[in-house]
């Protein structure tokens, strides 16, 4: 019993980030912070630098999960993405005591600005039932205007993620990728939610920002895409697809962790 108390507080320092009641009571002037969007690079040329380098990645076909596949693609990736922006992202130990697991850089650096990760999921408008999905989730991103992205990788969101992504496909196209829900990613860039939040002795290098993929988003790379609409189109009318992606607020080097503030407020002044 001595152990489990302290267990459970810091079990909830952890999870209580990532649970909108408590942080639709607890968000203010004092706990947020301000990003004004001139201070980053244009959406316009974050999305034209994510297109890029997609397709620079090998290229597959596969229309069913293969792990031996993913396995090939993520080693080769991550070299591709070493030399298109600059870096490598991996796993690992988090720096934070208690934290689990955290995204550091690799190798190489990434430059201030530049989009460092994506964070992946069923993307969920305010209207659309999430309940069930969000009992335990620590894994629930949600946006300014309501939207909810659920990047837990495991239980009915797992099946969730994957029922969509076999609705939506067309013919033999992936419009999603699934190897994020494996340990090796195709796209290396897919370990947004494994990213941890800030802390005194480390504070935040990357940002949230939210960013809606166009219509022209080429159809052959979307299986580097980690997100879908929950509901199809039929039920639920034509949407651009939101995504999230992690900014760097600074220049990061190899070996530093990925830290956040899950009360990153990006204004448009």
């Amino acid at each position: 019993m001595n152990g489990f108390i302290p267990w459970v507080r810091e079990s909830w320092n952890i999870y209580k980030y990532r649970f909108v009641p408590w942080i639709a009571l607890n968000i203010n002037e004092k706990t947020s912070k301000v990003i004004k969007k001139n201070e980053l690079v244009p959406e316009v040329d974050l999305l034209r630098s994510l297109q890029s380098c997609l397709q620079s990645f090998h290229q597959y076909t596969s229309l069913r999960d293969d792990l031996s596949l993913y396995e090939d693609l993520y080693v080769r990736n991550q070299k591709v993405l070493l030399q298109s922006l600059g870096f490598s992202i991996v796993r690992s130990k988090s720096l934070i005591p208690g934290a689990g697991k955290g995204v550091l850089i690799l190798k190489g650096a990434a430059s201030r600005g530049s989009i460092v990760c994506l964070y992946p999921g069923v993307v969920y408008q305010p209207y659309q039932p999430i309940l069930i999905q969000s009992i335990r989730n620590q894994f629930l991103f949600r946006c300014a205007d309501g939207v909810l992205v659920d990047g837990k990788d495991k239980s009915i969101s797992r099946s969730i993620y994957r029922s969509c992504a076999g609705r939506d496909q067309i013919g033999l196209i992936r419009v999603c990728d699934t190897s994020w829900l494996t340990p090796r990613p195709v796209n290396p860039l897919n370990v947004g939610q494994f990213v941890n939040n800030e802390s005194k002795q480390f504070p935040a290098n990357v940002a949230y920002l939210e960013l809606n993929l166009p219509s022209t988003f080429p159809l052959q790379l979307r299986k580097f895409i980690p997100n879908i609409n929950f509901d199809s189109i039929s039920l639920d009318g034509e949407r651009e697809l939101r995504i999230i992606a992690l900014v760097a607020l600074r220049d990061i080097v190899a070996g530093e962790e990925l830290f956040s503030s899950y009360f990153t407020l990006i204004s448009d002044s």
